[in-house]
């Protein structure tokens, strides 16, 4: 006796790939705001490189948010 499991539809996997890159743009927009108001909530830390690394890190992960996007949409069904 086999245990067949049957994949998931093209609409599950759309929603939760729709989910899971919500989830990620969160994380992205969370380090917009701290290179945007971290300086002038707490300006006795040097902010430059900061800042920086921040945008760096949102430019990143919006980029791995949009690959889960499109590997759920783009992905053949069999």
């Amino acid at each position: 006796m086999r245990l067949r499991l049957q994949p998931r539809s093209s609409k599950h996997r759309e929603e939760l790939a729709k989910l899971t890159a919500t989830l990620i743009n969160g994380a992205a927009i969370a380090c917009l705001v701290g290179a945007s108001f971290g300086p002038w909530l707490n300006p006795a830390l040097d902010w430059g490189w900061r800042s920086f690394v921040l945008l760096l890190a949102a430019a990143s992960i919006h980029v791995l948010a949009q690959l889960v996007l499109s590997f759920a949409y783009e992905r053949d069904p069999r």
